[in-house]
């Protein structure tokens, strides 16, 4: 389902070879109309979900692999389109008659601005990611555990960015599925931001006075 949902998303249904031609009709009219999730296009069409919808799965794999460079490049897009996709919890407001907490709600609300102000900094992860791996890359600082350890926060996180986002097919659901990993991005951003690179840099520069200053 994850495969023809991002078929579906990138538009590339009409790439399928001529065996799959029914499908390919069927798929185009969803995209261009009808707009139905993978899931419902299975209820409107039972014949696509025979055999746990595997003519859906073959047909996706068909595509994706006689074209990867263009699926990988509208991926690129949707990795940083992912980061700061913000879709709060629609709340009601109470019944007529019911009782008003006013004072709560002011609190909540301060608080859902304060989560959107920290979810947009996820903007900013792909330059803290850049600089904590240029970081270990440069020889002077690659044997500081704090550089090693972030480097590798980095790293486990762009490999859940990119699972995330190979998998997910709308935008509203990648919120819910970067709860996962939302506390290292915070983390990795925030930590950059607050300035941890900088007594790295600061260690490195006595240790070269140092050396010069020898015989």
């Amino acid at each position: 389902m994850n495969l023809v949902g991002k078929v579906m998303q990138y538009q590339m249904q009409n790439e399928v070879p001529p065996q799959y031609e029914q499908v390919r009709r069927v798929i185009d009219d969803n995209v261009r109309s009808a707009h139905l999730t993978p899931y419902q296009l299975v209820t409107r069409h039972p014949e696509l979900g025979r055999d746990n919808a595997r003519v859906l799965g073959d047909f996706s794999r068909a595509i994706i692999l006689r074209h990867p460079l263009e699926f990988g490049l509208k991926t690129v897009p949707m990795l940083f389109a992912s980061l700061t996709s913000y879709y709060p919890v629609s709340t009601l407001p109470p019944p007529p008659g019911g009782p008003q907490h006013g004072w709560t709600e002011q609190s909540v609300n301060v608080l859902l601005s304060f989560d959107r102000l920290l979810y947009s900094s996820n903007a900013l992860f792909p330059y803290c990611a850049l600089l904590w791996l240029g970081l270990l890359c440069w020889p002077r600082t690659r044997p500081q555990w704090s550089v090693q350890l972030m480097a590798l926060l980095v790293l486990t996180v762009s490999f859940a960015l990119l699972l995330t986002t190979l998998g997910g097919y709308f935008l509203s659901d990648l919120m819910r599925v970067h709860v996962v990993f939302d506390p290292l991005l915070l983390l990795i951003v925030w930590g950059t931001i607050l300035g941890i690179p900088a007594p790295l840099l600061a260690r490195s520069k006595p240790r070269r006075m140092k050396k010069q200053q020898e015989p």
